[in-house]
């Protein structure tokens, strides 16, 4: 389930105009990227290409992981379901990660 929710965050991201103005509240928010609105800019046109990306991934990998929950939820294996859970919460996590990195590296020193 938290997979699915991370596609949907990806999906609103791709979805939502990058902001215009260096702020607090919204966008890419970096030291490197307020350094000067040339680098917010980038920040913002860069997280919103890589979310567009990773939104179709994101919502298989999360289906997938919901039909395999669903079915250890009513057969009870409680090991694998911890397993399916770490996973799970690790998806979002190695996802946002990469959205990290790859929009930092973009932008210039």
């Amino acid at each position: 389930m938290v997979s699915f929710f991370n596609a949907l965050t990806f999906l609103w991201i791709a979805k939502t105009p990058p902001e215009k103005t260096i702020n607090t509240q919204f966008g890419f928010q970096t030291k490197k990227s307020k350094k000067s609105q040339k680098n917010w800019d980038i920040a913002q046109k860069e997280m919103i290409a890589y979310a567009e990306k990773i939104i179709l991934p994101s919502c298989i990998i999360g289906f997938c992981l919901l039909i395999v929950e669903v079915y250890l939820f009513f057969h009870w294996s409680e090991n694998k379901f911890a397993v399916v859970l770490l996973i799970e919460t690790l998806v979002p996590i190695i996802s946002y990660l990469k959205l990290y990195f790859h929009v930092s590296e973009k932008l210039p020193d």
